[in-house]
């Protein structure tokens, strides 16, 4: 929307112009009257727009450092960001036509905010019976499987949402995440690298790559990623973690360094506000990787208890083996084919 003079131009698929002076109600729509003035106004609206939208756009809406930006383009993630181009699209709906599927799914949400999944799921399907062409709802419906832990259904609705939506990077980081979680490690790397090269800067996107990447043995690859996702986002606990594992139980004595992993630890440990059993069992690997044998065989015993309702009873025993270690003055190495799980 661009007003001069006394003129309103509003830029959609049926664009409208209108004299405020003599039709302050915006009751009679004068683009077919005065198409000069409407084509004007439209080149400064784009010229207004252009100037103010920035060329690099990341999570966190600010231009990176030239060295992390450096480093993310030796990664391959050289994209420019995830703004759409300016010029709109005269095929696309007008935004007016969209006012109640807007206003349903932004219910759905809410719905599924309050935990109320049957009723945000019902009204989804409304907006899908009206407008199946729309992807919004089919990402809602992604967000409600996730929350019931169904992957398999969650990961339809994001493959449907992507027909529709095909540049969509969160749709491409979600359908990540749910492939990581079944274990389809292969193809959720490649969304998460089409996530990153629209956001370069999504370090989510950037950690969970690491942590599937660690799943196929690219553990330097994956290192790499984890310092990156801890350079992007200060306060993010997990990459800490994940890197902190990597450094003090890697099986390479070349590889390990107990004092950084031992600072990652720590770091990520204060963190993590939920204290879980992954962040106490990392913490405990670093004392020990560190020769605190004392104090990792404390933490090690508490991550042991944290597991046992959280963790599967497979990984609450290698906690239990690895406390044992400690006990006897041992650190924890892992073998070359054993990777720590890191939950997307």
């Amino acid at each position: 929307i661009v007003s001069h003079d006394g003129w309103k131009f509003i830029d959609t698929t049926r664009p409208e112009l209108y004299n405020l002076t003599s039709d302050p109600e915006e009751a009679h729509n004068l683009v077919d009257n005065d198409t000069q003035r409407a084509l004007a106004m439209r080149e400064q609206l784009m010229q207004i727009v252009e100037a103010q939208t920035p060329s690099e756009n990341t999570e966190s809406g600010l231009r990176p450092d030239p060295e992390l930006q450096s480093k993310l383009e030796s990664l391959g993630y050289i994209g420019g960001g995830a703004r759409d181009d300016i010029i709109l699209d005269s095929t696309k709906d007008d935004p007016k036509d969209l006012i109640s599927v807007y206003r349903i799914t932004q219910a759905a949400a809410e719905l599924h905010a309050r935990g109320e999944y049957d009723e945000s799921e019902a009204l989804c399907r409304v907006v899908i019976d009206q407008r199946p062409d729309v992807f919004v709802p089919y990402r809602m419906l992604s967000k409600i499987a996730t929350s019931r832990k169904d992957y398999l259904a969650a990961n339809k609705y994001l493959r449907k949402s992507l027909e529709l939506k095909p540049d969509d990077p969160d749709a491409h980081y979600e359908l990540g995440v749910g492939l990581h979680v079944l274990g389809e490690i292969d193809e959720a790397i490649e969304h998460y690298i089409l996530a990153l090269e629209k956001i370069p800067h999504h370090s989510k996107a950037l950690f969970n790559l690491g942590a599937a990447l660690e799943v196929r043995g690219e553990y330097e690859n994956a290192a790499r990623h984890y310092r990156l996702a801890i350079e992007i986002d200060d306060a993010y606990a997990d990459p800490r973690c994940n890197l902190a594992w990597h450094l003090a139980t890697h099986p390479d004595p070349n590889v390990r360094d107990a004092k950084e992993a031992l600072d990652l630890a720590q770091q990520a440990h204060a963190l993590d506000r939920n204290v879980r059993p992954q962040m106490l069992d990392t913490l405990a690997a670093a004392l020990a990787a560190a020769g605190k044998f004392d104090r990792a065989v404390d933490v090690a015993r508490q991550a042991a208890e944290a597991a046992k309702d959280a963790l599967p009873q497979q990984e609450v025993q290698a906690i239990r083996e690895r406390l044992e270690l400690y006990k006897e003055g041992k650190p924890y190495h892992r073998p070359t084919d054993d990777v720590k799980e890191a939950g997307p």
